[in-house]
């Protein structure tokens, strides 16, 4: 397995832009960790608050502009999905050359222009749509694209607009080029401030207990398959692995987000009985019982709850982080506040996995006279 070291500002820029509107922004899974972050190992929190801070900074040096909604915003689909947005942008900027450590935009034009129309439709599929659960690998034509953005997506205006960028991406790139540009070159300049990050992070992926971990147990390869890979870090992947490959390679290639490895340990914790007593101690709290029942099948903003509640708005938003923390409410930002709801899928399934701890898995139809 070979580990690139470096951060690849391209990569970090295509992320950013294509996370600017999403609901899973990496500031916003930071927060949630907070209330694990005594338990980051190796290096300090503050390495990864880091990251929200640049988000914070991006969104300060670039507003949002009709260029960046037309090409970054998701595009509505037929039917909701769990995986990231999908937008006409972040199709556009995906390409085998990105993880260059030297790519720019200006690279992936090139590519397009050197590349025949069935190649890179194919490597729409490749490198964009199969990462994110969509498609299959027979899907390399126009038609078939035609098609696939048919059943996904519900606006006519923005299928058409999505299928005109695949059919001419380097008109397209051409007017987008100078806010990708901008982008990359503000990470540039930052990419020395992780440096902790990313030699920690070069560590992990040297462990071999914890590469088995993550590569063999999680991502089901070969133990060939693992040594063959070449690992890129990320910032802004965060807690997600990208794997693809690349027809004119055949080393798997894979994006690996710096918080990947909490998740491993707290993956290898998840059996442990002080997992679950943490969870019922949070449960155990009236104020945060109550609220995370009232957010079951609504949505709300913690002025709000704080008055429905009657406690200071200081303590809510306590209470709320601590929800969100353990994964039980989930955030969203609408125009000008935060918005909670109850994450069902996770207290679902913590709850389970509790049950099954203390009963050993036994189930109702197990039992016998």
């Amino acid at each position: 397995m070979k580990y690139i070291a470096n951060l690849i500002p391209y990569f970090e820029a295509s992320l950013y832009l294509s996370k600017r509107f999403s609901r899973t922004r990496t500031s916003h899974e930071i927060q949630k960790g907070r209330s694990k972050k005594d338990s980051v190992p190796n290096y300090d929190f503050t390495c990864i608050e880091k990251i929200a801070e640049l988000e914070r900074d991006l969104d300060m040096e670039f507003e949002v502009t009709e260029l960046m909604m037309h090409y970054f915003k998701p595009l509505k689909l037929k039917e909701e999905r769990s995986s990231d947005p999908i937008s006409i942008g972040a199709m556009l900027l995906i390409s085998p050359c990105l993880l260059l450590e030297d790519a720019t935009i200006d690279t992936i034009i090139e590519y397009y222009s050197e590349n025949t129309q069935e190649d890179y439709f194919s490597d729409y599929f490749k490198s964009y749509l199969l990462p994110i659960g969509i498609g299959d690998k027979k899907h390399p034509t126009l038609n078939d694209f035609m098609q696939l953005a048919n059943e996904l997506l519900a606006n006519p205006e923005e299928k058409w607009a999505f299928v005109d960028a695949a059919m001419n991406p380097i008109e397209h790139l051409q007017k987008i080029k100078p806010l990708v540009s901008a982008v990359t070159e503000f990470i540039r300049k930052r990419c020395a401030e992780f440096d902790p990050l990313v030699r920690h992070i070069g560590e992990f992926v040297a462990s071999t207990a914890d590469r088995n971990t993550l590569f063999i147990e999680m991502i089901h390869f070969t133990e060939s398959e693992m040594e063959a890979s070449i690992v890129f870090p990320s910032l802004f992947l965060f807690s997600e692995v990208i794997l693809t490959h690349y027809s004119d390679r055949s080393d798997p290639v894979i994006m690996f987000g710096c918080y990947i490895d909490v998740l491993i340990k707290y993956r290898k914790q998840s059996h442990s009985p002080e997992t679950y007593i943490a969870l019922l101690k949070a449960l155990a709290d009236n104020t945060r019982f109550n609220v995370l029942h009232e957010l079951c099948d609504n949505s709300s903003y913690g002025l709000a709850l704080s008055n429905k509640f009657g406690i200071t708005r200081n303590a809510m938003y306590y209470q709320l982080g601590e929800l969100v923390g353990y994964g039980l409410i989930s955030t969203e930002y609408d125009e000008r506040r935060i918005m909670y709801t109850m994450n069902k899928k996770a207290l679902f399934e913590k709850l389970t996995a509790l049950r099954d701890y203390l009963v050993n898995g036994w189930k109702p139809e197990d039992y016998r006279e």
